[in-house]
């Protein structure tokens, strides 16, 4: 199965780090030769491959992108070369679209269909210079992918008179409908993110409302919980209290009616 995403594909940091440490051209394009490690089977396309790879690296190094903008478009690059030349052979508009939808599945975070790897601003960069350095050529890419290549060459009377060409219809609105092609997926991940910030923020005022009701439920148990133990508390001091004066009433009886039997024993001992 094809992957989705391209981000370190071709290369990582550590071989980003080796490229950047190279002493001139040569000893980075030596270096992008054993990265890649092309075997087409030729070696003309194997230099080519190699070649395209080394270029946008360069224009990566000056336009000073990060580790995963230059690592992503490597592979877009190469895997639209791949693209190209594949059967059967795809014209420039079906080319120009495959690049498109590479750079757009890498220009939005909309996981899992797309991430954010480019900014708007670096998918114009890119596409300027691709158009200008890889789709201006891609007939010349075409042909020397293809072994065996049929060429029907037609003279035409006058000089003057150029060759049709295959080119993309309309440059300026291919890359117009790539900018809005980005915009409106932003604008999309955007709605989307939204609506989720939106629904989090609901779901948490559920959550703090149906927390606040339970501290209330329990605050007013433990309220009538504490309104019975004061109850209680008070309803034994008054039985004791009441016990404690019937126990006194009942001891001062008890000591009367002792004396009142004293008092008459006396008296029956002196009558007799």
């Amino acid at each position: 199965m094809k992957e989705l995403f391209l981000l370190w594909r071709h290369v990582d940091r550590t071989g980003l780090a080796k490229l950047r440490g190279s002493e001139d051209a040569a000893a980075r394009r030596s270096t992008w030769k054993q990265l890649l490690k092309p075997s087409f089977g030729h070696a003309l396309v194997d230099e080519i491959y190699v070649d395209l790879a080394t270029n946008v690296f360069e224009f990566c190094a000056r336009s000073q992108f990060s580790d995963e903008v230059t690592s992503t478009l490597v592979s877009i690059a190469l895997d639209t070369l791949r693209f190209a030349h594949s059967q059967p052979v795809p014209g420039m508009k079906g080319t120009f679209d495959y690049f498109q939808q590479s750079l757009v599945r890498h220009s939005v975070q909309r996981p899992p269909f797309s991430i954010s790897v480019f900014s708007l601003a670096q998918v114009k960069l890119i596409t300027q210079y691709m158009v200008e350095n890889f789709f201006r050529h891609l007939k010349m890419y075409q042909f020397a992918f293809v072994v065996n290549k049929r060429l029907d060459l037609h003279v035409y009377r006058s000089v003057a008179e150029a060759v049709p060409v295959e080119t993309i219809h309309d440059l300026d609105d291919a890359v117009h409908e790539l900018d809005h092609a980005v915009e409106k997926a932003r604008l999309e991940a955007e709605a989307k993110a939204e609506q989720e910030r939106r629904e989090k923020e609901e779901e948490a005022k559920r959550q703090a409302e149906a927390e606040r009701a339970e501290r209330e439920r329990k605050e007013k148990l433990r309220a009538e919980q504490g309104d019975k133990a004061v109850i209680a508390a008070e309803l034994e001091r008054v039985q004791a209290e009441f016990e404690a004066k019937i126990k006194a009433q009942n001891d001062a009886f008890e000591a009367k009616l002792a004396a009142m039997e004293a008092k008459l024993a006396k008296k029956k001992s002196t009558s007799k």
